[in-house]
């Protein structure tokens, strides 16, 4: 079965750039999260990548970014890792039952978003609007690559999707949200509408814990004014 999952990070985006060029030394801060290095190393060595995770890490930290589009496919696999060290992990949503919503496959919830009223929200999902290490990206750049897709929504942006959750009701409309949205299938749209639910409960957490103030004194948060950032990985 074909799947995404979605990573959640608190992180301040001006602290995020300010990594790329710090001069900070990839090896120390990547020893606070062992297990995810690991399991990138064993990802970079299966798919036959002759490089490492701690070197990708350092060349962004240096600022010595390499441009060719397989690399930049690689740096962008970095970042769950680089966040995981320097930021807040947020824990991260399963995309398995809604991955193939009839209208927008492979994860994409942003039809059923609208449909639901969270419209605005609809404009995050799976944008893909972060250029992450090509920053700041400035009007009209796109990112190198498309996939992982990572996404950045600001504190700003974020005040009016707690809004957003709070007020639209977007629990009843999913209750009678009709089974050919959620799924070829019938029977398997009951299940499709629970993890839909469950995905959105945990994203509207993600949003208020982005934005309360934060005891966490980490390289890429900052105190208040921190943004969500959105990793979504997997079958593409």
């Amino acid at each position: 079965m074909s799947e995404r999952i979605v990573f959640g990070f608190l992180a301040s985006q001006d602290k995020v750039e300010s990594l790329i060029g710090s001069s900070l030394d990839a090896a120390q801060l990547l020893r606070r999260c062992p297990e995810q290095v690991e399991e990138l190393d064993g990802f970079l060595e299966e798919d036959h990548h002759d490089v490492d995770t701690v070197t990708l890490v350092q060349e962004i930290l240096s600022g010595e970014l390499q441009e060719e589009e397989a690399r930049a496919y690689l740096y962008g696999r970095t970042l769950e890792t680089l966040l995981t060290a320097t930021g807040e992990s947020l824990g991260s949503i399963d995309v398995v039952e809604t991955y193939d919503f009839p209208d927008n496959h492979q994860g994409c919830w942003n039809p059923n978003l609208q449909r639901i009223g969270l419209s605005k929200f609809a404009q995050f999902w799976a944008s893909n609007n972060f250029s992450f290490p090509w920053v700041p990206p400035g009007p009209g750049v796109v990112r190198r690559i498309a996939w992982p897709d990572l996404t950045i929504i600001g504190p700003e942006d974020l005040a009016e999707l707690k809004e957003e959750f709070r007020d639209c009701r977007w629990r009843d409309k999913l209750r009678s949200l009709a089974a050919e949205h959620l799924s070829e299938d019938e029977d398997y749209a009951d299940s499709a509408r629970e993890e839909f639910a469950v995905g959105l409960v945990t994203v509207s957490q993600w949003i208020d814990r982005c934005l309360e103030s934060t005891t966490t004194k980490k390289e890429a948060t900052s105190p208040n004014g921190n943004s969500l950032v959105l990793i979504m990985d997997g079958s593409q």
